[in-house]
This record gives structure tokens, sequence and C-alpha cells, in this order.
């Protein structure tokens, strides 16, 4: 199952990253998150978004996380606006939701302990996938 949830960036978080970007564009006033249950899903789902809309950037965080986290974060056109669109899977996205604000402001000893959680998620995803992909060829047999 698919879970797609959408968000507006809040005035404040506008204004800190005005304040950091100064000399960017802001890309991701507005954007989506498409959960889903494993890695191969993502994939998938990063291809038909590439496929559908011209993408201006594409970060994938499973070549190079982020303090463990990872995910695709695709900032697409629609109309004239760039929308970040980020596709992961529900269980990365649940602690990157748990986590976020200390992950962005708490000590290295924290932000250590929420690479581990990001780390085992990871791991917890490819044995789904993994078993996934077993049950499908034993299906086709």
């Amino acid at each position: 199952m698919i879970e797609i949830k959408s968000r507006t960036k809040q005035p404040i978080s506008i204004l800190r990253e005005l304040r950091t970007k100064y000399s960017r564009k802001v890309t991701d006033l507005v954007g989506a998150k498409i959960l889903v249950t494993d890695r191969k899903k993502v994939d998938k789902i990063s291809k038909v978004i590439k496929k559908k809309f011209k993408v201006i950037k594409d970060k994938d965080l499973y070549k190079k996380p982020l303090g463990g986290y990872r995910a695709r974060h695709l900032i697409v056109k629609y109309r004239k606006y760039p929308v970040e669109i980020q596709v992961k899977t529900k269980g990365i996205d649940k602690i990157g939701e748990k986590y976020h604000q200390i992950y962005k402001t708490g000590t290295k000893k924290q932000k250590n302990r929420i690479k581990k959680l990001f780390d085992n998620q990871y791991k917890r995803d490819e044995k789904i996938m993994k078993k996934r992909n077993r049950r499908r060829k034993w299906k086709r047999k």
C-alpha cells in the first residue's frame, strides 16, 4: 500500500531558509511525501516521477545517506513552480518525523542514536524487500 502526504512550508521555516540560502532559491515551499513499504517501490515510483515531470534535482539519499536517513528527494517542475517530492519507506518516515528536531539541533550523541535507528530501519526494510522477492519467485514456479 502506498501512502501520500503533502505539506506547505511554514512561514518561519521559509525565513530561516532564506537567511541560510540567501544566494540560492528556496525550492521546497510545497512538497509531498510518498510512503511505501520497501526500497524497490521507492525506486519504481522515482522512475515514474522522472517520466511524468521535469526533474530539477534528484537527491538519492540511498547512495549517500544523511545521518543514516535514506530516501529519494526529487524537485520537479509543476506548472511553473518547484515542488519537492520525497519518496521513502514508512519506517524511515516515522523515525524522521519523530526525531527531526533532535537531528537538527541535538548533541552528537543524540544524532548518533538517531543514525543507528535509521540504519536499523534500513536493514528491516531490506529484509522485507528480500522476503517479498523470494515469495514472488516462489509463486512464479
